[in-house]
């Protein structure tokens, strides 16, 4: 049986209530059992539109004999019977439950991304999660919740953009930094200091111009990058190296390798996109980071 991860939460209607009867509708699923329930963390919206109530968050482990797909459709199929309706993204919602690790498996197809692509990035989804699943690991990087959990907790507010052209890059920060009241670094190489206490109430910086400190390779820890905004599908600069040359594309691979260096948190954004709607993507994981 798979050792799996959901999370779950709401912010419409009686929250509480929402979110019992989904950990009741879950519990009656043939084929999922040994069900364990994190405590409730009320956080504000992050994302979708504006004036969103707060949210109320949870995170559920169980085994299953239930394939991921098969799963992921009787999440839904719980999401339909408690009245949840899907019109606009990130919107406020009665009920909404992600799978977020299914073991190991790792899977990208158009009704299943496995692990979750954001949940690295998202203090309210790892603050529960890592509360009755800290030894799980992140079939991506290796490393378990309590450790990302970690990394978001102490990591001072830095991101850096990787991917598409030095121009695009500097647009994209110069107007992120503008909306998370914010500043742009352009100092290629951050400090690495070790980060020993939680960092509250700092600014954002954001690095457009990033590069892994000298004699570092990728997957050397230590620099204080919250996390790494992928600007994949286009033409970028190769970086990994101090002199970038040119024309290659980011994979997943090669953002895994990367973003090893902030615990593996990163937010692949596609490159072709309008580039507001690209910078929403990124305020948004910025956001989610900080909620809770």
């Amino acid at each position: 049986m798979a050792d799996c991860l959901i999370a779950l939460g709401a912010n419409l209607g009686d929250r509480a209530a929402n979110l019992q009867a989904a950990i009741q509708e879950l519990g009656q699923t043939p084929g999922i059992a040994g069900l364990v329930v994190s405590q409730l963390l009320e956080t504000a919206a992050v994302g979708g539109p504006k004036d969103q109530p707060a949210f109320l968050n949870a995170a559920a482990r169980f085994t299953c004999e239930l394939s991921p797909l098969s799963l992921v459709r009787r999440l839904q199929q719980i999401e339909t019977q408690l009245g949840r309706e899907r019109e606009i993204r990130w919107e406020a919602r009665n009920i909404d439950l992600d799978l977020l690790l299914y073991d190991d498996f790792v899977c990208h197809v158009s009704e299943l991304e496995l692990p979750h692509p954001r949940m690295t990035l998202r203090s309210f989804v790892l603050q529960p999660a890592a509360e009755i699943a800290a030894d799980m690991r992140h079939p991506g990087t290796g490393l378990t919740l309590a450790e990302h959990l970690s990394h978001i907790v102490k990591s001072p507010p830095q991101l850096a953009i990787l991917g598409g052209s030095a121009e695009q890059r500097q647009r994209i920060a110069e107007l992120a930094a503008d909306l998370l009241g914010g500043s742009v670094c352009t100092a290629g190489v951050p400090n690495t200091d070790a980060i020993a206490e939680p960092q509250a109430n700092l600014p954002w910086r954001i690095l457009p111009d990033w590069k892994l400190p000298p004699g570092q390779d990728s997957t050397a820890g230590g620099a204080p990058i919250r996390f790494f905004a992928l600007l994949e599908g286009g033409p970028t600069e190769t970086v990994t190296d101090q002199q970038p040359t040119g024309n290659a594309t980011i994979s997943q691979e090669m953002a895994i390798a990367v973003t090893k260096s902030c615990c593996g948190s990163y937010l692949r954004v596609h490159a072709q996109q309008q580039t507001d709607q690209i910078v929403a993507e990124i305020v948004a994981a910025a956001n989610a980071s900080e909620s809770g």
